[in-house]
């Protein structure tokens, strides 16, 4: 016997049957799937045509085996296969989950993730302004060929802003840089570079920067007793801001300002007219929104909020984050319960006098007491040395935080990056601030005592501390660790695009972009208001505020 009659053949009515189920699958379900997308999804109509057609079909290819009789044959079997099918397989009939609406669109795997990029950004698109290199690259210029009296702040441009690397002093060994207080105009500015929302399109934009470094600009001149001089750029800045069609059509709504310094730096008046500018002071800038390091606690949350300073800890990686966070939390803190880092006002003439005696009587204290260990920074460069400070700080518990030359302190964010408590003495210093970064609740993260009590009182700051019960302790060590840690980080400049925890950055353009979007008002209303914008603008075109940018 033959091999092949060895072979159990299927009979045709099973050939038939397997054949007609993959025709209805690739054909019927195209049919289907244009059906909905054109006729409002009649799945049902669209599948039961199907069936005619194809009996048809296989009639004619029956009449091509040449008889009457196969055609008869082939054209019952054909309907009774759909019959068959349609009992058995109810499912091929049914629209397929997942309609295609557009053949052109999934055409290349590039189209599909263009598209999911779409809909990521809906509603988060930012438009940086291509201000002339006057407004930015032209004022790290000024520093670094010694035409300020501030050459050595050169060196802190460094890796956009964040500074010389450390080297091989604190792990993660490449996350941790000597950061001035003082750079986030530069570091901000190239983290909002890489943005993955940009648009160079005015028009579909959702926010808008202007990448004016002001805080760079007016270190330069604050001492200047020339007013004009410490304005000077910033006018010609508003002279180009009033230029820009975007930025008179929204009346300076929906734009941002970083400005790398605290307020007072900005917000010159002519009581207090022999320090810095005045930027905040403007009324052009007045619906901008201005983040800075330390803000005036009575403006809107919607014009002016604070950011955090920067720390020496930039992390590329989740994995560098939770590297430093296992650190922290296995720190013995076992040098002292309270540590002080700082420096002692001692030209009381300068800055808050107030102030200047309540850091005098906190080092006091500190000296007298075997709970306290103090780091007196102006006999070491603490900010030079950051990893001195921090190797302090991740051996106490808590670390005192008075007020400086303002209430806000670069060594409050020092000393939460080490997972220490901060003791605070002033609502300003961080309560009223930091409101984005921060937790609402103070006593979540941080100690309170009133600097009346005291600078003049004699309260016991150490005694105060040693009664803080140790679950007490435990869960603000644990608020710190987990909830604020991550947030107050700047990242490194090349984080890994596939970071999936966010930092300071990232939560700026969340309440930016999609909580804070409704503070905004309608730009309906905007353009309603011609008449305003228009007046402005010729204004401004009167004053030469304009003209002083064009010589």
């Amino acid at each position: 016997m033959a091999f092949h009659s060895l072979v159990q053949r299927p009979s045709p009515r099973s050939k038939l049957v397997k054949l007609r189920m993959e025709q209805v699958q690739l054909v019927g379900s195209i049919q289907r799937n244009k059906s909905a997308m054109y006729n409002g999804g009649s799945h049902g109509a669209a599948s039961y045509k199907t069936g005619p057609k194809m009996v048809w079909r296989w009639v004619l290819v029956c009449m091509a085996l040449g008889s009457a009789a196969a055609v008869a044959i082939c054209g019952l079997l054909a309907g009774y296969g759909d019959f068959v099918i349609r009992q058995q397989h109810p499912a091929l009939f049914q629209a397929a989950p997942f309609v295609v609406p557009d053949e052109q669109f999934v055409s290349s795997s590039s189209s599909i993730a263009q598209h999911r990029q779409q809909q990521h950004c809906q509603g988060k698109r930012l438009y940086i302004y291509n201000l002339p290199r006057l407004f930015n690259l032209d004022i790290l210029d000024r520093y670094c060929q010694n035409k300020t009296d501030y050459p050595e702040m050169c060196a802190k441009f460094v890796n956009s802003g964040m500074g010389f690397k450390l080297e091989r002093v604190m792990e993660p060994l490449e996350a941790w840089y000597r950061t001035d207080q003082f750079s986030l105009d530069l570091l901000f500015h190239d983290r909002l570079k890489k943005y993955p929302c940009l648009t160079q399109d005015p028009e579909t934009a959702d926010l808008f920067y202007a990448p004016y470094y002001a805080g760079l600009d007016v270190t330069e001149f604050l001492f200047a007793t020339e007013i004009q001089l410490r304005d000077k750029l910033t006018q010609r800045f508003l002279g180009w801001m009033m230029a820009q069609p975007s930025f008179v059509r929204l009346q300076g709504h929906k734009h941002l300002l970083l400005l790398g310094r605290i307020v007072w730096d900005f917000h010159r008046t002519e009581v207090l007219s022999n320090w810095g500018n005045s930027l905040l002071k403007n009324g052009d800038v007045e619906n901008m929104t201005a983040l800075i390091l330390e803000r005036d606690p009575e403006a809107s949350e919607a014009h002016q909020m604070a950011v955090p300073y920067p720390t020496s800890f930039h992390p590329k990686t989740d994995a560098e984050l939770k590297l430093w966070q296992e650190k922290v939390a296995s720190s013995n803190r076992d040098l002292s319960l309270v540590s002080f880092a700082g420096s002692p006002r001692r030209n009381k003439s300068k800055g808050h006098v107030m102030y200047a005696y309540l850091r005098d009587n906190l080092f006091e204290q500190c000296d007298k007491s075997n709970l306290c260990t103090p780091l007196l920074c102006d006999e070491i460069d603490c900010q030079a040395n950051p990893h001195l400070v921090t190797n302090l700080l991740l051996r106490s518990t808590f670390c005192l935080q008075p007020p400086g030359d303002s209430p806000t302190r670069k060594g409050v964010f020092d000393c939460l990056v080490a997972g220490t408590i901060p003791v605070f003495f002033t609502v300003h210093s961080a309560y009223n601030q930091y409101l984005w970064h921060l937790p609402k609740d103070g006593d979540s993260y941080s100690v309170l005592y009133d600097e009346d009590e005291v600078r003049d009182k004699g309260f016991d700051v150490m005694a105060a501390l040693q009664q803080i019960p140790a679950s007490k302790i435990k869960s603000m060590q644990e608020t710190i660790l987990h909830k604020i840690i991550p947030v107050i980080l700047y990242d490194h400049i090349d984080r890994d695009p596939n970071k999936k925890t966010k930092d300071a950055i990232d939560v700026i353009l969340d309440h930016l972009l999609v909580e804070g979007f409704q503070t905004y008002p309608d730009e309906a209303k905007l353009s309603a208001s011609l008449t305003m914008e228009t007046a402005a603008y010729t204004r401004h075109l009167r004053t030469g505020r304009v003209a002083i940018f064009c010589d």
